[in-house]
């Protein structure tokens, strides 16, 4: 991924907010409060739930301790996380929130163009989108795991879909590598364009990271 610029210094307003929001945040504001992006905030909460189990290691738990952990991955949590993702940057591509109604057209398109989706992918996967966004379950047809190759995989023989955790994090961010090269190679008006979208709905705000207590 080809970055602007990282010393925010040296970038335009508009060129801050796309740098920021894609590759890398924490710009600490007039105010003192730190300004975060809300894609990589999502990221970052992918990586916890699908690695989490990794993390006991560093804490001093065996291999063996480890194992089990692995098999309560938060599934649901990682299936909303990745849908959440497609919302964030469907709005994005768009440069705007979509219109009462938009919400399908707006995943299709995204998917589409950002995450290699097959046309016969887009209708389970919009309703898996609304069975756990709305809904917290999963249709009957529906299988969800740990692994696989792809985020979504057809099952001929079982006649049902195959939802992956693991493929999920991968394709978000390729997702956004992909609208983050496409962005920055707009013209002018369109960067500004996408830079005022992300300045109102990009971020969020905290305080400073707690300084550990030595």
């Amino acid at each position: 991924m080809v970055k602007l610029n990282t010393d925010f210094r040296k970038l335009t307003t508009k060129d801050r907010y796309i740098e920021q929001f894609f590759i890398q945040d924490g710009e600490e504001l007039q105010s003192g409060l730190i300004r975060r992006s809300v894609l990589l905030a999502l990221i970052e909460d992918l990586k916890y739930c699908l690695q989490f189990p990794k993390k006991f290691i560093d804490v001093g738990l065996s291999m063996e301790q480890v194992g089990p952990l692995e098999m309560i991955t938060p599934t649901f949590t990682v299936c909303a996380l990745f849908f959440m993702g497609v919302d964030v940057l469907g709005r994005v591509l768009n440069r705007r929130m979509p219109n009462r109604n938009e919400g399908k057209s707006f995943f299709s398109e995204t998917m589409l163009s950002l995450y290699d989706a097959d046309p016969s992918e887009i209708k389970p996967l919009w309703t898996l989108r609304n069975d756990i966004i709305h809904s917290y379950k999963i249709s009957d047809r529906c299988w969800i795991t740990a692994g696989g190759k792809k985020y979504i995989e057809k099952l001929p023989e079982e006649g049902r879909w195959h939802f992956c955790l693991r493929p999920m994090l991968g394709a978000t961010q390729e997702a956004a590598k992909q609208l983050y090269n496409l962005t920055i190679s707009q013209n002018n008006v369109q960067r500004m364009t996408v830079a005022m979208y992300l300045q109102y709905k990009g971020f969020f705000v905290t305080g400073k990271p707690t300084q550990k207590i030595k």
